[in-house]
């Protein structure tokens, strides 16, 4: 069995840390691309609750408005607007509020997980 100079040695040493830095270098990228592609759902679905947002504030202010006028009482239309909310409100805590973390738990991590493009479809 033939023995391995020097030359050869090094060859082998030097091919396997390019080996290492490369896959190092593509495990950054992947990485990269998982943070860059949640961050960007995150930042797109922010857009879309603050325009939800300013929507049910507009009409919630409108229903508020139209309920003083057939109350008779801007108070008490208001309240109403309040009351419908606070039912909401008990509603999502008690019978919803289970099913929208596990919900919003399990959104973050298949985003974070996405590996379509690793199966050769493309995204």
């Amino acid at each position: 069995m033939e023995t391995l100079n020097k030359n050869e040695l090094r060859d082998f040493t030097d091919d396997i840390k390019e080996y290492v830095n490369v896959r190092l270098q593509i495990i950054r990228l992947n990485v990269t691309e998982k943070v860059a592609f949640t961050l960007s759902n995150f930042i797109s679905n922010s857009i879309l609750l603050i325009a939800g947002l300013f929507f049910v504030l507009f009409l919630s202010l409108a229903g508020g408005f139209a309920l003083s006028i057939l109350l008779d009482s801007y108070t008490l239309g208001f309240i109403a607007v309040a009351g419908f909310y606070l039912i909401v409100l008990i509603v999502v805590k008690f019978i919803f509020s289970k099913g929208v973390k596990i919900g919003l738990t399990n959104l973050f991590i298949k985003d974070f997980t996405n590996d379509d493009d690793d199966d050769g479809k493309g995204k």
